[in-house]
């Protein structure tokens, strides 16, 4: 994945991602206790300090579009 490749998708666009049947991963970037007070259905814990150790494990098709979501205070680290 390089810089170009990647975009900001609003919540529609995350919906309809999710309901047109291709493949696609989605992956919350906190740290566990914030995943534990509330996520999105669909997501997997991956927290940024583990990201780079596991992403191509979890993600081993390199064509799966990947999203990654955080919050607020985490902005800066996406």
């Amino acid at each position: 994945m390089t810089a170009s490749s990647l975009q900001l998708i609003d919540a529609p666009q995350l919906k309809e991602w999710i309901h047109d049947k291709n493949e696609l991963a989605l992956f919350d970037i906190r740290e566990h206790g914030q995943y534990g007070e509330g996520h999105l259905f669909f997501a997997v814990p991956l927290p940024y300090s583990t990201l780079e150790l596991n992403i191509y494990r979890l993600v081993p098709n390199t064509a799966t579009r990947v999203v990654i979501y955080a919050d607020e205070r985490s902005h800066d680290v996406v």
